[in-house]
């Protein structure tokens, strides 16, 4: 039969794949960080790509609750408020909220994910703190500078200041 049909097309891979890699993040916790987002692009863009292009998917909406069920429930919210606030978030008629396009929410994931760099750049100062002897020293080398270069107080001499009867006796 091969003779006649030619090579069997073996999937690459399934939606199962997809499903497998979502539940392997949510074990983890989900994705949190701007690091664990890329990681978790490197497993999902592959597939979404393959998915579509042979067509085991017809659109990208099919999978855009899979894509949000990704993420940690706080960074869920985030996105869910990025979403409001670029007014984009459909609301059912019984006032639910409903996932818009894929792209869209990508596109808020995307900005909510810059948002996380601004953190984690800010976060990375406070994680390697500066030394208590070292903040000492450059303290007390500090102070010692202010001390040499305040200027002397004028010597207080034991003569009262001349009144002003003495001065015009001078002249």
């Amino acid at each position: 039969m091969l003779a006649h049909w030619g090579k069997v097309d073996i999937a690459k891979f399934t939606t199962q794949d997809l499903e497998s890699l979502v539940q392997e993040w949510i074990d983890k916790g989900g994705v949190s960080s701007l690091v664990n987002y890329q990681d978790f692009r490197k497993g999902w863009e592959p597939i979404q790509s393959y998915l579509l292009r042979k067509a085991h998917i017809d659109s990208l909406e099919e999978i855009r609750t899979l894509f949000y069920r990704s993420f940690l429930t706080a960074v869920q919210e985030r996105i869910r408020d990025q979403l409001i606030k670029d007014k984009t978030m459909i609301t059912t008629l019984e006032n639910r909220f409903k996932l818009p396009a894929f792209d869209v929410l990508k596109k808020a994931v995307d900005e909510v994910m810059k948002g996380q760099t601004a953190l984690t750049f800010e976060d990375s100062r406070s994680s390697n703190p500066v030394s208590t002897l070292l903040f000492k020293q450059s303290n007390e080398i500090m102070n010692k500078m202010e001390t040499d270069r305040r200027p002397k107080e004028a010597p207080v001499s034991a003569k009262a200041p001349a009144t002003i009867d003495e001065i015009s006796k001078m002249l």
